[in-house]
């Protein structure tokens, strides 16, 4: 079978909700993909939902628990598309995702790296949004991807035939911040393009782990992304005044997690200082003031 798109979905106990994100993808308009559920070492009904779906496309894997980024890499060593996308198993696409995805490849003549928007919802949206009825303006993002993670592995593709140059960090600290290394690697060496049309969406709930930070595994994640940022040669081959931004956005990063504790503020404020340092406008960007903000509640909590 000739596919364009790999969909890579690793999951873990979460056979309540893919249904639903699977249900999404096979109501596409573009039809040529499949779907590689990467079942991560879980324990519940995951296998006989996904089964359950009865689609050819829909393909199952299970392999023992080693994280998020490594399910995904697995994933992608058995995707047969051009393209491999990266999605979560609790999150919807729109109807236009891959349609969307594909004429813009095509309009770019088939980049390495290509991403589209995304929004962050608490619950499906009915109606779902419609597809603007004409081309967009695509951009580069690579700047941006400087400062920040703009991005979710929701919306990304990149060209399979690069995956053996580039994956995952299958680090347990590093996960959460795993893409947006993978991001900045493959920034370094190719344009990254961007589609602001919102494809589709990530649904707050309980679950998710960012909603619910871990002190102790926030520390391990900061301090292994920061010696990645460091050592990384994909990453020090961006121009000196980038990578110096980079570095900044980091510490920046790292400042504003360390706000979220009240036992860690006094290295909050250090890794702030540490980034104005590098690059002083770090001092006018957003997520300094909600550093500020979240740092007084922490004080005087």
């Amino acid at each position: 079978m000739n596919v364009f798109f790999s969909v890579v979905i690793p999951t873990y106990n979460r056979a309540g909700l893919i249904r639903a994100t699977l249900d999404s993808f096979i109501a596409q308009e573009f039809t040529s993909f499949e779907i590689l559920v990467i079942d991560d070492g879980g324990n519940d009904n995951t296998k006989e939902v996904v089964e359950g779906i009865g689609d050819l496309r829909v393909q199952y894997y299970y392999k023992q628990n080693g994280e998020r980024g490594a399910a995904r890499n697995y994933g992608a060593a058995r995707a047969k598309g051009n393209y491999v996308t990266y999605f979560d198993s609790d999150d919807i696409v729109y109807p236009y995702y891959l349609s969307h995805a594909h004429e813009n490849i095509s309009r770019l003549s088939s980049p390495e790296c290509y991403a589209q928007a995304f929004e962050i919802i608490d619950a499906a949206p009915e109606p779902v949004p419609e597809k603007p009825a004409n081309p967009v303006p695509l951009k580069t993002i690579n700047k941006q991807l400087q400062v920040e993670n703009i991005l979710a592995c929701n919306g990304v593709f990149v060209r399979r035939d690069r995956l053996s140059e580039f994956g995952f960090s299958e680090d347990r600290d590093l996960s959460g911040s795993e893409d947006w290394v993978l991001w900045l690697q493959l920034a370094g060496a190719f344009p990254f393009h961007y589609s602001p049309v919102i494809c589709s969406c990530l649904i707050n709930h309980e679950q998710r782990g960012e909603l619910n930070p871990n002190r102790i595994k926030m520390q391990k994640r900061i301090r292994l992304l920061i010696q990645t940022i460091h050592n990384d040669r994909r990453i020090k081959a961006h121009p000196t005044s980038s990578y110096n931004q980079i570095v900044s956005s980091t510490y920046a990063f790292a400042s504003l997690k360390y706000a979220d504790f009240s036992k860690l503020k006094w290295r909050s404020i250090g890794y702030m200082l540490r980034a104005i340092m590098i690059k002083p406008s770090t001092l006018l960007k957003r997520n300094t003031y909600a550093t500020a903000k979240k740092l007084f509640f922490t004080w005087y909590s």
